[in-house]
This record gives C-alpha cells, structure tokens and sequence, in this order.
C-alpha cells in the first residue's frame, strides 16, 4: 500500500520518517502493518505527521526535565495517548504557541540558557499570561540589556537565525553582562572548527574486530544526523561573549553575525534525510528515489543504505545514472530488492558486483547464477548491459 500511495501522501509519510529515529520507525511500521484499507492509511499519516509535529514543537516549549519525562511519556504510548498528551501539553502552552516568531525564540532560548529553576519559573510565568503583550513584557524582562536595544529590524532577522547561532549570541550577550546561565552551558569550552586531528583510538578500540568498528563509525554518523530533541545546549564552537564586550554598534554586530550564519547555511545545503551525501540525488530526484524505497521494510532500508555506503561512489553515480531511465517503476523496485537480497546472503560479492562488475571470476558469476532467480539475473544483466553503453 505504501508504493501505491497518491504523491501528497507518499511525501507526508516521508517527512514523518524523517521526523523519527529507527526505534520509533519500526513502532510506525507495526502500526501500519495493521492497516488493511488505503484510505485508512492515508488518514492515519496525515494524524501521525501532524503529532509528531506538535510534539516536536512542545518538547521545544518545555523546560529540559519536564521536557525528558513528556518524551518517556510519549514513546511508550500508543496512538490516541499520543494525541491527547500533546493536545492537553499544548493547550497549557496555547499562548506562546500560537505567539509571535520573535517571542517564541526567544522564549525558547532562555528556556535552553537560563538556570534549570529559572527556565521553570518562566515557563509557569508563560503558562499564565493571556495575551501577546504580556508574553512580551515578561520575555524582554529576561533578555540581555544588549539584546533588549537592539532595533526592531535586527530582532526580526535574529529571530529567523538558527537555533544554535540565536543561542549563541543570547549566551555571549548574557556572559558580557556577567548574568548567571545554565552550568552546562557556562561550564562548556568553546572548541575549534579548524585543525582538528582525529581521536586517538583506545586499547579497547584498537582490538576491535573491523566489522565492529565499522557497525562503530555507522551509528556514530547516525546519530550525527539526527535532529537534537530535548533542548540539547548550542554548539559551543565559537564564543560571542567578546561581541558583546565590544563599543561597537550591537545593530551592525548582530547583522554581521546574521550574515555569516546566512552564508554559511547557504554552502552547506546538507540534505535532511539519514542518507547523507553518498546519495548523489537532490530535489525532486532524490524526492522520488526516497519515496519508491519507503515500500521496503526498515530493516531492507537499512541494509541498502549500508550496501551505498560500502561502494565507491563513482559505482553509486553509474548506477543512478542509468536506474531512473533504464527501468521502469516496477522493475526499479525489484532491481533494488535484488541487490538487497543479495547483500545480504553475500555482501563481499555484491558490492564487487558494484564496483567491478568486470573482476568477477568464474566461481562468482556460478554463485550468482544459484543464488538468484531468472527476473532477478535478467535484470541484473540489463543492468550491466546499460552501464556498459
């Protein structure tokens, strides 16, 4: 059902896997392995997508400990308590929800720097206002002197930053101005993007066995691409108390800081999806790519994510370059599923499949004649005849 569903509802169901981690993908995949009617299953991602939202959205409004118990909450609820935990959650907070850009940030980032019981205090203090102008009164209260004159113009485009560079420019502003702020963040050292030379490898690490290490590096770059959930601390890559130390006009410092983070968010242009860069697709390409492979269980997904990043990158561009006009829909689906079934019964061979298909001997081609039926071996000989064009 999933590979036949419309286009709206394929992204929809794309953005939420997106949303989850792989413990919470395989909860979702249950779920809709109990669906047996298409229009079920479209009502039902529609729900859940939007859940998951609001729940991304209140954990933000919560201070860190209330935000840890919502979460343990939430994962081991099922549907409809999912619901109601995040209505009833966001009903308390409807006033800053519903509030202005400007204020939700900054709300936000307080919650994130200001001491535990501090950020509690002003969550209840929110919880209790009735209107805009009392949520901004009681914001501006909280705020750095610096931050408070700045000029309407440059609060706005604060605002729209990052969360982690906002974050940073509250905390140097509140070090400047020698204003007591969460100890994890006080307490952590400001560390160089620049000329960092790799870990050195314990003992334990160097009697690791390679395919260890390797399953090491692999979850490690997970968890890399993950999106921080509980009101993790800004990056502490560069300190911006001196920014806020200086005489200069505070306006033209932040719109300087505001264009470094706009240019630096420009290059980088890193796709949203656990797939990375050795996917070799953007836009609407990889779009479709992502969607078609949705169909296969989490654990086929995974294995063909691990079989891309073992193989040379110029054997994933060959592929890809002849996968999409090669083929159609359905065989599109049935290629991958072979080189998914075959990774997994004989991954040395697959990925020499990949990356030379020519280097097979006599003994490898006999192993993929047994071990594959007729559809599976002719399109992998239709494959090959078009990477040989």
């Amino acid at each position: 059902m999933l590979g036949d569903l419309p286009k709206k509802s394929a992204k929809a169901y794309l953005e939420l896997s997106n949303l989850l981690d792989d413990q919470d993908k395989t909860r979702l995949e249950k779920s809709i392995m109990a669906i047996r009617h298409s229009d079920e299953l479209i009502a039902f991602i529609d729900s859940r997508l939007q859940i998951q939202k609001n729940y991304i959205d209140l954990v933000k409004l919560l201070p860190k400990r209330e935000g840890i118990a919502l979460k343990e909450k939430f994962e081991s609820a099922n549907f409809e308590q999912m619901t109601a935990l995040v209505m009833q959650g966001l009903k308390e907070l409807s006033v800053i929800h519903n509030a202005t850009i400007q204020s939700r940030n900054n709300y936000i980032d307080l919650l994130k720097i200001l001491p535990e019981e501090a950020a509690l205090e002003l969550k209840n203090s929110i919880a209790k206002c009735t209107n805009q102008a009392e949520i901004d009164t009681l914001i501006k209260s909280k705020l750095p002197n610096k931050l408070k004159n700045l000029d309407q113009a440059t609060q706005q485009k604060l605002a729209k930053l990052p969360d982690s560079e906002r974050e940073k420019i509250m905390v140097g502003a509140m070090k400047a101005e020698g204003a007591t702020i969460n100890p994890s963040i006080e307490n952590k050292k400001p560390s160089s993007t620049k000329n960092n030379a790799p870990p050195t490898p314990n003992a334990h690490e160097n009697n690791m066995k390679v395919e260890d290490k390797a399953e090491k590096t692999k979850v490690e770059l997970a968890q890399q691409d993950k999106t921080p959930t509980i009101n993790e601390s800004a990056d502490a890559t560069e300190d911006y108390t001196t920014l806020f130390s200086s005489d200069q006009d505070i306006n033209v410092l932040v719109n300087a800081k505001i264009q470094e983070s706009n240019a630096h968010a420009n290059e980088e242009n890193t796709p949203q999806d656990s797939w990375g860069t050795k996917l070799p697709l953007k836009g609407n390409m990889r779009q479709q790519f992502l969607m078609l492979i949705m169909q296969f269980s989490q654990p086929d997904q995974k294995k063909l994510k691990e079989l891309f990043d073992e193989a040379e990158p110029v054997s994933i561009q060959n592929f890809l370059s002849v996968y999409d006009q090669g083929f159609s829909m359905s065989e599109r689906v049935e290629l991958l599923s072979t080189m998914i079934y075959l990774y997994k019964g004989w991954p040395s061979l697959t990925i020499k499949l990949c990356n030379n298909p020519t280097s097979l001997g006599t003994g490898d081609k006999i192993n993929l004649f047994r071990n594959t039926t007729r559809p599976q071996l002719s399109l992998l000989t239709k494959l090959d005849a078009l990477l040989s064009e």
